[in-house]
């Protein structure tokens, strides 16, 4: 096969139609994992019995994967796109068989990191072999077709992870657990294609590949994280002390290797000698942080507070990535001139923050999709004003950071989220129980859910919330004060959202609407007018 697709016949021989149809729907796996979870992962951490846990699920698959896409590129400078996509994909896959087998919080996030690790180059390596095959003329023709699918998945996610999670058992196995066990017929289409399809291209010297500044990166933040996740359970104990020495040693390790490195490091210095695009990458880690406390929370409000089975809460998860992607569309017309994203944002996490049990499910619509209209503008925007930050010669460095630290923030605001949500929940949720009356406390059922809260309401013990499964059983009355304390806890995460959206409004605002082309375009004409 040829190493380009020449574009005078106005049409792709069949082979190079099923390579890009095999790498639409390798991305279309990828892109749909994380939307899939967002809802099916309150019931598979009461299965697990793990709930508090959950931001690691996520958190391990997001840090796994920023910190290998950018060495993803340059891996197949080296040694041809085609073999990088198969290792990268092979990952994936052996990553989403082993998360179906979990049988831990603690297994699923480890699977979740391997799976991260091939999922961080799916999309990187599906473009670098579009580009070996199509002539320029159809790359971005063909390239534009992602965003369908990134699109497609969004929509879908949500109410597909409602549907596995409400299976009770699909075929001997417990429905979330088909989550990742489609994954493996899904996935070996795009594989079998691609080997058999794609070009192979030789690879060619290229720049060398920074694999330390990725290990570092990786001892950095992932002991970071952990210490911060043991301190607000335990405090500071020596296990915890002993991590956040780990992660500052190698943080600062980190910063020598990326100045050694120069334009060769994961991270390049260079880029942030622009003030602006450095005050830009703060403010994106911190949107990245806000959005994704809040999305590790949605979900929780409306199956435990709710009460909404798995399946209407992906329903009602459906418009917010609707309006996501319409924002996105409509962002350059709707908000760069006046910032109407911040107001959409602010107003979310206020509905968000003052919703409780009772809120009716109209309000809560509302609310999904000003939070999805928002989240829509403010990544594009950022986006935008980003790449307006840095000299033309270094879009390619700029974009790929934007991505990297949207997700960073990501991984921090999930695993805070479900922190902050589980602190206050045992406080508000035993706090509440007391106030059951007697008379509901002696009509309780035996079962063993029912005489535990009993117990709790009346002193003699705790509440186990790390599983949440026994209020689908229990009687209304007995359940009302464990969703309260859950709805008064959902209510200090949103009040932290909108603490961290505060935040990256007032960084927003400190940044010069001056661009690099404005400062060369005026140097150039004072030399004009210079003698």
């Amino acid at each position: 096969m040829a190493s380009t697709v020449s574009l005078t016949s106005g049409r792709l021989d069949l082979r190079a139609r099923l390579v890009i149809a095999a790498l639409m729907l390798g991305l279309f796996i990828s892109a749909l994992d994380f939307m899939i979870m967002t809802v099916a992962l309150r019931t598979i951490a009461d299965q697990l019995g793990g709930l508090s846990f959950q931001g690691w699920a996520t958190s391990s698959y997001v840090i796994a994967s920023t910190i290998t896409a950018p060495l993803y590129g340059r891996l197949a400078d080296r040694f041809g796109g085609r073999r990088i996509y198969m290792a990268a994909l092979g990952l994936f896959l052996s990553g989403s068989a082993l998360c179906a087998l979990s049988g831990s919080m603690l297994d699923l996030a480890l699977w979740r990191a391997v799976k991260g690790l091939g999922g961080g180059g799916l999309m990187t390596l599906a473009l670098t072999i579009m580009a070996d095959m199509l002539s320029p003329e159809l790359r971005t023709r063909y390239a534009a077709w992602s965003g369908v699918v990134f699109t497609t998945a969004s929509l879908l996610g949500p109410a597909l992870g409602g549907f596995f999670a409400g299976m009770d058992e699909i075929s001997g196995f417990a429905g979330w657990r088909w989550m990742f066990l489609i994954n493996l017929p899904l996935g070996l289409l795009p594989l079998l294609a691609v080997a058999a399809f794609a070009p192979r291209k030789a690879g060619r010297e290229g720049r060398p590949v920074d694999l330390a500044g990725a290990a570092l990166m990786g001892l950095s933040v992932t002991p970071l994280l952990v210490a911060f996740d043991l301190g607000m359970r335990s405090g500071p104990v020596p296990v915890t002390l002993g991590l956040m020495a780990v992660g500052l040693v190698s943080l600062a390790l980190l910063v020598r290797v990326q100045l050694f490195k120069g334009d060769d490091a994961l991270l390049p210095p260079r880029l942030f000698q622009h003030r602006a695009f450095l005050a830009l990458n703060g403010l994106n880690i911190t949107l990245g942080m806000a959005l994704f406390v809040a999305a590790a929370v949605v979900p929780l409000y409306l199956q435990i507070v709710k009460g909404f089975p798995p399946t209407v809460a992906g329903l009602l998860l459906v418009p917010q990535s609707l309006m996501t992607t319409v924002a996105a569309l409509l962002a350059d017309r709707l908000a760069v001139a006046s910032g109407r994203y911040r107001v959409l944002l602010i107003f979310a996490s206020i509905g968000w923050a003052f919703a409780d049990r009772d809120s009716p499910i109209w309000l809560l619509v509302g609310v999904v999709m000003l939070h999805g209209a928002g989240m829509g503008m403010a990544l594009q925007i950022l986006l935008i004003a980003m790449q307006n930050a840095v000299p033309s010669s270094m879009l390619g460095l700029a974009n790929g950071l934007y991505g990297f630290g949207r997700q960073l923030g990501g991984a921090v605001g999930a695993v805070l989220g479900t922190l902050v949500l589980f602190r206050f929940a045992d406080q508000s949720v035993h706090q509440a129980l007391p106030v059951l009356k007697d008379s509901v406390l002696l009509a309780a059922a035996s079962d063993d859910a029912s005489q535990k809260v009993v117990a709790a309401a009346r002193g003699l013990g705790r509440l186990d919330l790390n599983d949440t499964g026994f209020l689908e059983n229990l009687d209304a009355a007995l359940a009302a004060p464990v969703r309260q304390g859950f709805g008064e806890a959902t209510s200090k995460v949103f009040l932290l959202a909108l603490a961290l959206f505060g935040l990256s409004i007032g960084a927003a605002a400190l940044v010069s609407n001056r661009t690099p082309a404005d400062e060369e375009n005026e140097g150039m004409a004072g030399n004009s007018r210079s003698p």
